[in-house]
């Protein structure tokens, strides 16, 4: 096989090798499992994609990811947020500046679900421990130098259950879900529900319970200044497994309510998006741009390694070219050192010469510098000789 040819064999191992690890890394994110629970990205049992592209299909619907903190959360125009998975230990320490801006986006016309990650009555003193140590990530590090780091501002934290006046408590429940008397009757009468977590309204608030687990609130909804707040005790209802198993879309559409405009947050999932140079090309469609330039990269890397005409054959025969003064050049670098070339020809050449002409030779040899070429001399004595 030619060096050509094993080169291409190369190369095409390689691009079928690369499409394969790209078809493999695909199959992996459309799946979703290295997302994490309740995250819309995930296609298994435990995610909420299905809930995502289910609304992203209807027309009157604009659906879209949150990968931003929510302190950054607008309160500009009503929309629905949607946070499924919110952890206990979350809750009960729930950043100021991320409640406020939720609590604004609500007051402003929107609608903020938040569903719980089901639980299993979890102690005091468990949940207490995971509390704790979301507070010790807070802390600020000081570099071990000797430079004093100025150390970061703390974060405020609230509890969003005293400012909402809906406390979150736990214990063991028994029973699936069943709709409180006097919620709408298109709500399913029953739910599927796995979690411990239950919700206590504060005496005189606002809430409206809509299921309870045995006596105890599970899913409860209370107006906030032009929008809603709506609390969840389990996040299974918008899971991928719960449209399969036990599909209730007047809850779902419940859930969502009347916006428009629907947000499904990662951000509190630990998802976040860091937009390279890569996520900005394709979002400004410079894909094809990107696959010209590879191609030529290729061109000009195989142009380097494969002639495109064939080289000339190569002759078995060594052959020498001389010149016609190729022998006096070689007996003259044998016998005649290069300090006393000048001296020489200008003997030889004194033989033949007039004595008008040596003289003017002579003249311009002596007006010549030490140590110079001999050419130098020879331009020098052929300039006298030609002025007469």
């Amino acid at each position: 096989m030619s060096p050509r040819a094993q080169w291409l064999v190369l190369g095409a191992i390689l691009v079928l090798t690369a499409a394969g690890f790209g078809a493999l890394y695909q199959l992996r994110l459309n799946r979703g499992d290295s997302f994490p629970a309740y995250s819309s990205r995930r296609a298994d049992p435990l995610g909420t994609r299905a809930l995502y592209d289910s609304l992203a299909e209807l027309p009157a619907l604009h659906v879209s990811r949150r990968f931003e903190p929510l302190s950054d959360v607008e309160a500009t125009k009503p929309r629905t947020i949607i946070l499924a998975g919110f952890e206990q230990a979350d809750w009960i320490h729930f950043p100021k500046t991320e409640f406020r801006a939720l609590d604004a986006a609500a007051r402003n016309g929107g609608r903020v679900v938040i569903a719980m990650r089901a639980v299993h009555d979890l102690g005091e003193a468990e949940v207490k421990e995971k509390t704790t140590a979301k507070s010790a990530e807070e802390k600020p590090v000081v570099e071990k130098k000797s430079r004093t780091v100025k150390p970061k501002a703390p974060r405020e934290f609230v509890d969003p259950g005293k400012l909402w006046g809906a406390a979150l408590k736990t214990r063991w429940l028994m029973r699936d879900a069943q709709r409180e008397p006097g919620v709408a009757k298109e709500l399913p009468a029953q739910l599927r529900w796995g979690s411990d977590i239950y919700f206590l309204p504060a005496a005189g608030s606002p809430w409206r319970v809509v299921y309870r687990r045995g006596t105890e609130p599970v899913l409860l909804e209370r107006p906030l200044g032009r929008g809603t707040l709506v609390l969840a005790g389990d996040a299974y209802i918008v899971s991928n497994e719960a449209l399969q198993r036990d599909r209730a879309p007047a809850l779902l559409a419940w859930i969502v309510g009347a916006n428009p405009e629907i947000e499904f947050d990662e951000q509190h999932l630990g998802v976040t998006e860091n937009r390279g140079v890569a996520a900005l090309a394709r979002s400004y469609g410079l894909g094809g741009a990107a696959s010209v330039l590879a191609i030529f990269a290729a061109l000009f890397v195989w142009s380097r390694m494969a002639l495109f005409v064939p080289p000339a054959e190569e002759s078995a025969e060594i052959a020498l070219v001389y010149n016609q003064t190729a022998g006096l050049e070689a007996l003259l670098r044998r016998a005649v050192p290069r300090a006393g070339l000048a001296e020489a020809c200008i003997a030889e050449w004194r033989r033949t010469a007039r004595p008008d002409d040596a003289a003017r030779a002579d003249a311009a040899r002596a007006a010549c510098p030490a140590n110079v070429s001999p050419a130098v001399i020879y331009n020098a004595i052929t300039t006298a000789l030609r002025k007469r």
